[in-house]
């Protein structure tokens, strides 16, 4: 379970480089080139006759699509990146919602520029943009991940709370006896007897607390190390 953890932090840091050096930057570009294309009539991606002739319908929605591409991923981008750090478990509902949400316009967007991109876009952009789509929404994905990263902290924590409930009570016992030893010291009639045997009670007094702190610590530990031995 840890290590599935681990391998999606080292591939979100490959996808994340990916993303703000390769797909961000193609992506602005094939929007650059689409538009002055729209607005000019003419293209360095087409020869004089393509880019003299009557601007059709399909330009501008692919100028649209380009638009909301660039929209999408950097939504889509940033929640992943959200996900990915994400420890509050409240949370987790509101993420997964918000990528949903750019994951279907990032959807639309590529399966309409695979068939009718034009010369003005990066062949990088769509497969760098799928894999982007990938990583939230396929087998192991950021949200996968986070659900399962959010539920460990959930458990953490009231095993957290449960072992400070069961430390609590333990202190207030020993508290207990530690009083009672000390008044049967004040009360005691045979000193040098009751001497000795006030020695044994806080000696054994003293092996209890130790024995039961032994527990609780070794019980934490235990339970701190569940979830990675459960993988």
């Amino acid at each position: 379970m840890l290590d599935a953890i681990l391998i999606g932090a080292r591939n979100w840091q490959e996808l994340s480089l990916s993303t703000n050096y390769e797909l961000l930057p193609a992506i602005g570009a094939s929007l650059d080139n689409q538009f002055y294309y729209v607005m000019t009539g003419r293209s360095e991606f087409r020869d004089a006759e393509q880019a003299t002739g009557t601007l059709t319908e399909e330009e501008f929605l692919r100028f649209w699509h380009l638009a909301t591409l660039m929209e999408s991923v950097s939504r889509g981008y940033q929640t992943l990146d959200i996900a990915n750090r994400l420890t509050n478990p409240a949370l987790t509902a509101r993420v997964e919602e918000t990528f949903d949400t750019a994951a279907q316009r990032m959807e639309r967007s590529i399966a309409y520029l695979a068939e009718n991109g034009g010369p003005e876009l990066n062949p990088a952009v769509l497969p760098l943009a799928s894999r982007l789509l990938e990583a939230g929404v396929g087998e192991n994905s950021a949200m996968d991940a986070m659900k399962l990263r959010t539920s460990m902290v959930s458990r953490e924590r009231r095993l957290i709370g449960a072992n400070g409930q069961v430390l609590a009570r333990v202190q207030r016992e020993v508290d207990g006896l530690v009083a009672e030893v000390r008044q049967n010291l004040a009360t005691a009639s045979d000193r040098s007897g009751q001497a000795a045997s006030n020695g044994r009670t806080i000696i054994l007094v003293i092996a209890v607390i130790g024995i039961v702190g032994t527990l609780l610590v070794a019980g934490f530990i235990g339970v701190r190390g569940r979830p990675a031995e459960a993988h």
